[in-house]
């Protein structure tokens, strides 16, 4: 049986989850990744913006160390929903307040800086929270062959994913920001190709629509990839009848509380 519960101080999940289930039981200790360390909590504001430049300076990919979820769970209550089974966490859905997650946008990163800026108007943010990403144990199983680039990549056969795990997360969180005032909760979501679900962790229009989203707002954006996947990826819209232009279109997805 699945159960969702909000992350708490007893266990802060850091990890991602393409090798399977996580027992916290076996998860060692992970040294602090800033140089220096980091202040004791609580932090101030003022610490706060100080050391999100620091996590863009030293590029600590989706800032997530420990130290800054105790933080987040002491100020908010939880920044992530964990889906747990037999005591091993079988999927995490991260989410931030939308005025936190705009901290950690690198200022000479277009991407990002788009990615955040379709989340919303900045007016906006009082109230609304930002999925970071969404994911489910071992979702995809060993990399294989593809038919149209020869190379390997993630195989969908018999994974972990669209087993209703991250419904059900979402599905929390949803419950999870009502009950503690939220207004609205934004995600930015990539087109429906497989290949998508297994790189990115953001889910495609599908999995949110079905989760209650709407979408809101749509852009183009076509990443700066290597040749072989941006190939494969318009190789599996094509087979979902989609242009290559659809497949970089991103969708701000919405669920007002």
């Amino acid at each position: 049986m699945i159960e969702i519960r909000p992350m708490d101080e007893t266990y802060l999940h850091l990890t991602w989850l393409h090798e399977g289930p996580v027992d916290p039981a076996t998860i060692e200790p992970r040294p602090d990744p800033l140089p220096g360390g980091h202040p004791p909590l609580p932090w101030s504001e003022e610490t706060l913006r100080m050391l999100a430049e620091q996590y863009r300076t030293h590029k600590l990919c989706h800032p997530r160390p420990a130290p800054f979820m105790r933080e987040m769970i002491r100020r908010y209550g939880t920044c992530a929903m964990l889906a747990w089974k037999d005591r091993k966490v079988v999927g995490h859905l991260r989410f931030y307040p939308m005025q936190i997650a705009r901290l950690f946008v690198p200022p000479a990163d277009d991407r990002g800086p788009r990615m955040l800026s379709w989340a919303g108007d900045p007016g906006e943010d009082e109230g609304t929270l930002w999925v970071q990403c969404v994911m489910t144990a071992r979702p995809y199983v060993s990399p294989r062959p593809d038919t149209i680039t020869g190379r390997n990549w993630p195989a969908m056969d018999e994974a972990g994913a669209r087993r209703g795990v991250g419904l059900k997360l979402a599905s929390g969180l949803i419950d999870w920001a009502r009950a503690h005032g939220w207004r609205r909760i934004v995600k930015i979501a990539h087109a429906d190709v497989d290949c998508l679900y297994g790189q990115l962790g953001a889910a495609g229009k599908a999995f949110w629509e079905k989760a209650g989203f709407q979408a809101v707002a749509h852009f183009y954006l076509r990443p700066d990839w290597s040749a072989d996947y941006m190939a494969l990826a318009e190789a599996q819209g094509r087979q979902r009848a989609l242009t290559a232009e659809e497949v970089w279109t991103w969708h701000r997805m919405r669920y007002e509380l």
